[in-house]
């Protein structure tokens, strides 16, 4: 993974590379780890499902009800799988189940439509923007429903998100009653003085585009982007750019449907209207985009050519949108949800092709025909390095070419097992960087173990830290630490943690901590470890208002649209607030909170905070789990090393739980 954005804070550089690593199976005793690691096991025992979901139409282009699970067969890389769990999307849903309120919605039961309505301001002429905006209202009045997710997005120079993806209908109709669409209408098309401006244009559009649908990867399920555009004649040299955003769209499970706004064009070499998906998606009519069908392409091929190759399909040359958007809806509304665990042994983080077969004539799929582990457990078994750090885990001698650290942190998955998010840090300026083209990039490799107290591995991972950065972020580069993220997954218990990482000329450091993870009491209150710190970044605006259960990859540490990061050196500026989170597990029925929090300094002297009022500090996640978090001021605290006691009290039935956790504060 290339990181190209950095995230400055203060003195510190976060490169967060989100790789999971799963819990391990088998066992080795800690005398004989360089033997057992010769072995060739895949440390993989916590299977991810896989979920596919397919859209199965008739021949009339309609949705096929009914279907069973006996109707399908998946493979994975030309191998059959097992169909674990089906379900069935589709808005002729027993109306019993719907919810009273929003605040009655339960994702983890019941799943709807992912849509975001997109507006190119840029190229919809005044004329059109009524028609635009009328169909789009009339479309979520009609079919937007409480299990439903919709957002509203504006295309100006940049994507603008007015209204995040939400359940409210309300929210949706504001924002496009409030959605200036209304552009210059001027239309991208090519001429010899524009070029360069037309290829900038284009290629921003693309790369706003990719970026949208990389941020709703996370999000569950088939994901649905309506895009309302005109004219779009697109340079041959932005090619690589349009297969790009192809790609990621289908990595992330994102069809796009096409509207174009100028309604039928008298003028238009194709007098038929795209009404028909089934005629608008046969692949004797799809494009195949090639660098000479590429050039010169109009409105209507390129956006045939997104829709298309994303299991969409475009509309054009119609004035009847709501009509358009309506059998836009029969489709996304409507499809089945295949999940199946992987019999593929290994974990490397790499695609995977992903076929559906269905045992039916004269019947039409559609589904995503790839997908990439989520949590690669080992994307470095087999490779080059593997052999060597495994020596350096295994050696008596400790590695100290390179300054390296790192802090375990644990969350409960269930009273069996616990995700446990290590953050590693490297010392700043120990990455090498060489320039290539027009970029600074480097590369390094880690490796860590977990050993029970037997001296049983009890988990393994692996993975790579890739550095691709400008000449002015290199330059800050050197003078920052460098700060990787992985995962995990223990029992609870008592864990010896090795880690080890290697650059690519060979240079080692490596770091051991100890863990513990207690055991999780089901009668009474369980807490995670106490998170303190100074750094959060704010989500994706389309995504920071979904409750955890709506992403498939759900970091525990996420909380109230904002990512939370535990510091390896818990280092406190006085002069700004800190933010306390952790999560409490508990059975009971009450959950209404009170905390005490007190600070005790290396004197030994109590410093007490005002009592915490968890009113809106407080997040349900689910029956039993509760995220919790909350700033403090440090103002009228003196520098110096503090260690911070969190008594959390269930006021119904006056249970508690006491969480600890030290902080340098300077």
């Amino acid at each position: 993974m290339k990181i190209k954005t950095l995230c400055f804070r203060r003195a510190e550089c976060f490169f967060i590379l989100l790789l999971c690593a799963l819990r391990a199976s088998g066992s080795q005793s800690n005398s004989a780890l360089a033997k057992s690691q010769e072995n060739t096991t895949t440390w993989r025992v916590a299977v991810d499902l896989v979920l596919v979901d397919v859209v199965v139409l008739d021949d009339k282009g309609k949705p096929m009800a009914g279907l069973k699970k006996e109707d399908f067969r998946i493979f994975q890389d030309d191998k059959e799988q097992q169909i674990s769990t089906f379900d069935v999307v589709s808005e002729e849903a027993d109306k019993s189940s719907l919810p009273s309120s929003l605040n009655d919605i339960d994702e983890r039961t019941q799943r709807g439509k992912v849509v975001v309505l997109l507006f190119d301001q840029n190229t919809i002429r005044g004329a059109d923007s009524k028609l635009v905006l009328d169909a789009a209202e009339k479309y979520v009045r009609q079919h937007m429903h409480p299990y439903d997710l919709m957002a509203v997005a504006i295309y100006v120079q940049s994507m603008k998100i007015t209204s995040p993806l939400t359940h409210d209908a309300a929210k949706v109709i504001e924002a496009i009653r409030h959605a200036n669409v209304a552009g210059t209408g001027s239309p991208l098309v090519d001429d010899t003085t524009g070029a360069k401006e037309l290829r900038s244009r284009v290629l921003d559009i693309f790369r706003s585009l990719k970026s949208l649908c990389s941020a709703l990867e996370p999000v569950r399920g088939r994901k649905t982007i309506l895009l309302f555009t005109e004219d779009m004649s697109v340079p041959s040299d932005t090619l690589a750019e349009f297969n790009s955003l192809v790609s990621v769209a289908r990595k992330s499970d994102v069809s796009f449907f096409t509207l174009d706004a100028r309604g039928r064009s008298e003028s238009s070499t194709n007098s038929a209207s795209l009404l028909d998906p089934i005629s608008a998606a046969r692949p004797s009519r799809t494009p195949t985009v090639n660098l000479a069908q590429f050039q010169n392409q109009t409105n209507a091929t390129i956006l045939r050519s997104l829709a298309s190759q994303t299991n969409g399909y475009p509309i054009f040359n119609t004035d009847n949108l709501a009509e358009a958007l309506d059998r836009v809806d029969l489709e996304s509304g409507h499809y089945y949800v295949l999940g199946f665990h992987s019999n593929n042994a290994r974990s490397d983080g790499r695609p995977h092709r992903i076929e559906v077969k269905l045992n039916l004539k004269d019947a039409k799929i559609k589904y995503r025909d790839t997908y990439t582990d989520p949590h690669p457990s080992d994307p470095l078994a087999g490779s080059k390095s593997e052999s060597s750090l495994r020596a350096a885990l295994s050696s008596s001698a400790p590695a100290t070419q390179l300054p390296v650290s790192f802090r375990p942190v644990y969350f409960y998955e269930s009273p069996q097992t616990a995700q446990v998010s290590v953050f590693v840090k490297i010392g700043r300026g120990s990455i090498a960087l060489k320039k290539k083209e027009r970029q600074w990039t480097g590369s390094a490799s880690i490796m860590g173990v977990a050993l029970g107290e037997d001296g049983i591995m009890a988990s393994r991972f692996s993975g790579e830290i890739n550095v691709a950065i400008d000449d002015a972020q290199a330059k800050a580069f050197h003078n920052q630490d460098l700060v990787y993220k992985n995962f995990l997954r223990l029992r609870p218990g008592k864990y010896h943690l090795k880690l080890v990482v290697m650059d690519e000329k060979g240079k080692m450091g490596a770091a051991e901590e100890n863990l513990v993870i207690p055991a999780f009491n089901q009668g009474a209150m369980t807490a995670s470890s106490l998170i303190v710190s100074q750094e959060m970044v704010p989500l994706p605006g389309l995504i920071k208002e979904l409750k955890p259960q709506m992403l498939s990859q759900a970091d525990p540490m996420q909380f109230k649209g904002f990512q939370i990061y535990a510091p390896v050196n818990v280092e406190i500026d006085r002069q700004r607030p800190f933010v306390v989170f952790y999560r409490i597990y508990t059975a009971l029925a009450n959950k209404s909170f009170k905390v005490k929090v007190q600070a005790t300094d290396e004197k030994g002297e109590s410093h007490p905070f005002p009592l915490v009022d968890l009113a809106s500090s407080a997040l349900p996640v689910s029956e039993t789990e509760t995220a919790v978090g909350f700033l403090l001021p440090a103002g009228d605290l003196k520098p110096g090393k503090y260690h911070l006691t969190v008594e959390t009290v269930e006021a119904g039935s006056g249970q508690s739980i006491i969480s600890e956790a030290s902080f340098q504060l300077r």
